[in-house]
């Protein structure tokens, strides 16, 4: 009787999650996908006075980059801003953008000769239960050129890839257990309301030996952080 009553206790042990769950490996494939979520523009005016009395009173607020005529446009959609608490702001002019994230203001990326942050995606690449904002941004007075950064909500910090793509855009797609980097056709109206159509593959942002990592196309080297 005892040992056909410990039996069955051991059969119910291995249906709990922990027996024979798979170990999560920085830089494969997981039988368990990140969540990943991909966002494009919708601007509206709305929230903008509050924002630019923030940005205004904050560290990242330099005057002589906007424009007399700039205009400023929440761009992300009410989604993220529910789901996540990211607001992300740009200027219609200079194309400055900004992330507003616990009433605090960062900047996402350059933007000076370039469309500013173009595409934007939210995603826990690191595994550590906190999402980060994952952007695509271009600058260039003399050459344009396009980069990819993210937000870290476990430490309030940005990091821009230091990953250059030349004389053109990058959007950013979904994969399974990573970013995947593409050059962009763009169009659009407005330095606010652009789309990005792929072309080409330029990269991935993926966990890589523990770090959060962008892996340029073919040299399979990491980019240094800047």
């Amino acid at each position: 009787m005892k040992k056909a009553l410990l039996s069955v206790c051991a059969a119910l042990l291995c249906l709990l999650p922990s027996c024979g769950a798979a170990e999560k490996t920085a830089g494969s494939t997981s039988a368990e996908p990140v969540g990943i979520t991909v966002y494009g523009m919708s601007p509206t005016k709305e929230g903008t006075a509050r924002f630019e009395k923030k940005l205004k009173a904050s560290p990242d607020y330099v005057p002589a980059q906007f424009f007399e005529d700039d205009e400023c446009y929440l761009i992300s959609p009410r989604e993220m801003a529910e789901k996540y608490g990211f607001e992300i702001y740009k200027y219609d002019k200079c194309t400055a953008t900004y992330l507003f994230y616990e009433n605090k203001v960062y900047t996402l990326g350059e933007s000076f000769g370039g469309l500013g942050a173009v595409s934007f995606a939210v995603a826990d690449l690191d595994l550590n239960d906190m999402p980060e904002l994952y952007y695509t941004y271009s600058s260039g007075s003399g050459m344009h050129r396009s980069q990819a950064g993210y937000f870290d909500t476990a430490t309030d910090t940005y990091t821009n890839f230091e990953y250059i793509m030349p004389d053109t855009d990058m959007v950013l797609k979904a994969g399974t257990d990573r970013l995947e980097l593409y050059t962009a056709e763009v169009s659009g109206g407005s330095f606010v309301d652009i789309s990005l159509t792929p072309t080409a593959k330029a990269g991935e942002i993926l966990l890589l030996n523990g770090t959060v990592s962008l892996i340029a196309p073919e040299k399979e080297e990491e980019s240094t952080k800047i």
